[in-house]
């Protein structure tokens, strides 16, 4: 498992985007709530890439138990998908990670991307 770091995009535009190879035992970032991750899928045959829900069930004074599901994405043969943003009560690990898992990695690739706003 590798940890992915965000890469900034930025108003100016400068931005050379790089993709790491997806893992088999599955990968993480960091995350503050304002990540989004862009995979490509090289294959011929669709992945799902599924981002782990962390706190899966919340009891609600008010709406009683409410359940949070994994975020699962199909990432099209020879196509791209984007999947995020990721709450942090929800999807963080206890180390402030998101984990990731995979259908398959031959030809999969992926780049965590964060928007910065400039002041």
């Amino acid at each position: 498992m590798a940890t992915i770091v965000a890469q900034a995009i930025t108003e100016a535009g400068d931005n050379n985007v790089t993709y790491a190879t997806c893992e088999a035992e599955g990968d993480a970032f960091a995350n503050d709530g304002d990540q989004i991750a862009h995979f490509k899928n090289g294959g011929v045959g669709a992945l799902t890439v599924t981002i782990v829900a962390e706190t899966t069930s919340v009891d609600s004074t008010r709406y009683g138990t409410l359940t949070k599901a994994n975020k699962a994405i199909s990432v099209p043969s020879e196509g791209e998908a984007f999947i995020g943003t990721f709450p942090q009560s929800s999807f963080n690990d206890g180390d402030g990670l998101v984990q990731m898992t995979y259908s398959g990695v031959t030809s999969l690739t992926v780049a965590i991307l964060t928007v910065k706003h400039s002041q």
